[in-house]
């Protein structure tokens, strides 16, 4: 796993973006680079029981995490964190996953 989160940030206003967006939602801005975002707080979770064709599918927690810059993500969560935690951020691949520090 990549320690922290690419984002996106926006280079006119600081509007931070999980996932890429090509334009600001904010300022309309066009200027948006990448940005590592280390943490956030974790504000919401539920647990994923069943995913159509999968098998021998084991519940995996997920949370919504409000993450440092601003933006909300769902991220997948590795260990016993749960609502009002802060949590780092790491990256498998494209999927962002949440745990305690």
């Amino acid at each position: 796993m990549t320690p922290g989160l690419n984002a996106w940030k926006c280079a006119d206003c600081g509007t931070v973006y999980f996932p890429e967006r090509f334009l600001c939602r904010n300022c309309g801005g066009h200027h948006i680079g990448t940005v590592n975002v280390a943490g956030g707080i974790i504000e919401d979770m539920t647990i994923v029981r069943h995913v159509v064709g999968q098998k021998d599918w084991k519940p995996r927690p997920i949370a919504t995490v409000l993450i440092d810059g601003g933006a909300r993500i769902l991220a997948g969560v590795t260990d016993d964190a749960g609502p009002g935690d802060r949590v780092t951020l790491s990256q498998e691949e494209q999927a962002p996953y949440a745990r305690k520090p």
